[in-house]
């Protein structure tokens, strides 16, 4: 049997989904002569029924099988058995242009070298990719005759994505490279630093012949290495020092390189790391970079990389030995950031010092995110976690996976604690009692907290068990092992976020206590009374289930807060008039899109789960317990259909 030009790896774990379309693009290449190896790596779905079908089919077909061991291990495995003058690579939830693999053939003979790189489409398009992406799968011609450190560490268009490198089979087994399998997160990128730091000849062409699938739910970067922060920067970690360690004998151009690249690769990771986490990796860090060169080329670099360094530097410097975290501080900013320096201050001063303080940043512009950069460098407690512009709950829910604290807090970048001591007593409080929740008083600077209501009189004790919850989610002590457990999340709902949040905690909550004292102070701000019809339904839905669930668990204070948020006049104004119908084609909203009917159903499900014999023996008044919005949302409802009628009439 003749040896095939071309072996395309596949490494293969549980995508039915997409493997077939893969395998029609690789049975269909113009380049006849390859073979398809393909790595089950432990799938549990119908993968390997899916490749036996297509190997009947294709004889060209290799399967491999094997436990379970991720991606690294599984391309070994294809790199082990194959038998081509070449090796290209193939992720088996995208697909490939049909001439992909004769242009990249013809290419590496025509030009005499041993690798060729390529560039992708990007799909799917929602949501959008990041310019970044775009611009590093669209390369431009060039060849390398020899290796430049450009390729590695300035060029973002020869990395990391090891889907689109050719490789000439001669040159892998010639040094013996394989994937690094102790390397979970950038084992693209370092087993290219193997590669062409040894190829003879490098050649990128313009062709975008790879599709590249950038995001699907369940896919390996979604589910697995991505999912711990934590982890993501640890693994980046040994990622730079792998890299460090092969350049070691490269030039003084490589090395200097390396450090340009590696210091803000890192610290984009690192500022979001635990306190004890950033010592731990700083010192290896820092060791490494010296033995790098750093210090000959430190005037040659920019001041943010220096800046950066001197960070890393301050963290290499500090004691191993730093206690955990009691209360995890979760700060979110967004674009208006007024008063972050005054909130940041007032969490500096708190006579708790085992604390971290977790700013979730969403998007800022540069004035305040050269603010939280200052706060950064002056607190070695903070961790600053970039994200792209991201909706409230997803900014939320970003800072409780991040929280090492026994206990979590959420502050905005518009509320201050009463006092020096607030932190300290609201924290011995819950620890003492071991809480799940505790509860303070609200208190709002500049008037009546938004719509809020006090629908029962009660007097607590400092150890008065929280009978009820009439604060925002804002005056509450988290227990994170209880979140955690009980996987509650912020959903969006607008500004109802935070209050459903809060109601479902209580819901799950075991021990939950109130303090009859002020210990954070909330500033008003303006919140605007238009919302999306989506986001109405999306409020009731959630008030469905909790009024479900309250009734099942007998909690009759939940149930009145429930019918007390609803039959608020201004709540219930904004729901009703961000519900209201408009006249549409039936064929442009085949669900019934433009009526209020989600709406509708939504309010009857919470009447039914009322529990009127429940709230009477808890003493509340059943004169609040009916849904006041159900009516005059019909009353609305009746008011358009009657005005339809009319013009239909007329105009008959």
């Amino acid at each position: 049997m003749r040896a095939p030009l071309v072996s395309i790896t596949v490494p293969v774990y549980n995508v039915e989904d997409y493997l077939e379309r893969c395998l029609d693009s690789l049975i269909m290449q113009t380049l006849t002569n390859i073979e398809i190896i393909c790595v089950n790596d432990g799938s549990t779905d119908r993968s390997l029924e899916i490749l036996k079908k297509y190997q009947k089919k294709d004889s060209r077909i290799v399967i491999v099988n094997k436990k379970n061991g991720g991606l690294p291990s599984a391309r070994n495995a294809a790199i082990n058995v194959a038998r081509g003058k070449y090796i290209g690579f193939v992720d088996s939830d995208d697909f490939v242009d049909k001439n992909m693999f004769k242009k990249l053939y013809k290419t590496a003979e025509k030009e005499q070298t041993e690798v060729v790189i390529c560039g992708a489409q990007i799909f799917p398009e929602d949501p959008s990719p990041s310019d970044w992406l775009e611009a590093a799968l669209s390369p431009q011609y060039k060849k390398y005759d020899k290796f430049e450190p450009e390729l590695l560490f300035s060029n973002s268009a020869t990395t990391p994505f090891l889907w689109r490198v050719f490789v000439k089979r001669d040159l892998i087994e010639r040094y013996q490279i394989r994937l690094d399998e102790n390397i979970l997160l950038g084992e693209d990128k370092l087993f290219q630093t193997m590669i062409y730091t040894k190829a003879y000849g490098i050649t990128v062409i313009s062709d975008k012949l790879y599709h590249y699938c950038w995001y699907r739910e369940g896919s390996m970067m979604q589910q697995g290495v991505y999912k711990s922060f934590g982890q993501k920067g640890k693994n980046h970690t040994n990622l730079v020092l792998r890299i460090a360690d092969l350049v070691k004998e490269e030039s003084e151009e490589t090395k200097e390189q390396f450090i340009k690249w590696s210091v803000p690769f890192l610290y984009t990771d690192f500022i979001y790391l635990a306190e004890q986490e950033k010592v731990v990796l700083a010192k290896a860090l820092i060791n490494c970079w010296i033995q790098s060169g750093y210090y000959r080329f430190r005037r040659k670099l920019e001041a943010r990389i220096v800046e950066q360094h001197c960070y890393f530097q301050t963290m290499a410097e500090k004691s191993e030995v730093i206690s955990m975290p009691k209360v995890s501080v979760i700060v979110p900013i967004n674009d208006n950031g007024v008063y972050v320096s005054e909130v940041l201050s007032s969490i500096y001063q708190q006579s708790l010092k085992e604390i971290e303080v977790i700013i979730v940043n969403s998007g800022t512009q540069d004035v305040v995110y050269s603010i939280l950069q200052k706060n950064l460098y002056l607190d070695s407690r903070i961790r600053l976690c970039n994200m792209k512009k991201s909706a409230y709950s997803e900014v939320l829910n970003t800072g409780i996976n991040l929280a090492a604290g026994e206990y979590i807090l959420f502050v905005e970048d518009s509320g201050w604690f009463k006092n020096n001591e607030a932190l300290h007593k609201w924290y011995d409080m819950a620890s003492v009692l071991q809480a799940d929740l505790c509860a303070s008083v609200v208190s709002v600077a500049g008037g009546k907290a938004f719509g809020e209501e006090n629908y029962k009189a009660s007097n607590y004790s400092e150890k008065a068990e929280l009978e009820y919850i009439n604060c925002d989610f804002h005056n509450v002590l988290y227990k994170t092992d209880f979140l955690r457990e009980s996987n509650l999340i912020f959903k969006e709902c607008s500004f109802f976020t935070g209050m459903i949040f809060l109601l479902e905690s209580t819901l799950a909550a075991h021990s939950k206590y109130y303090i009859d004292e002020e210990m954070y102070i909330q500033r008003i701000i303006h919140r605007p009374d238009w919302i999306s019809t989506k986001k109405c339904e999306n409020i009731l839905e959630a008030f469905v289930e909790i009024m479900e669930t309250a009734h099942e668990k007998k909690a009759a204070d939940i149930q009145a807060r429930v019918l007390s948020i609803l039959n608020n006049d201004l709540y219930k104004k904004i729901i009703i008039n961000n519900t209201r119908c408009y006249a549409m084609e039936e064929w442009q909203c085949p669900n019934g899109e433009n009526s209020q009917i989600k709406s509708v159903k939504a309010l009857y499900k919470i009447m039914q789960a009322i529990d009127s014999e429940l709230l009477e023996e808890a003493g509340y008044d059943l004169s609040k317990s009916y849904v006041t919005i159900l009516c005059e949302l019909m009353k609305e409802r009746h008011i358009f259909l009657a005005d339809i009628s009319q013009k239909y009439y007329e105009q008959a």
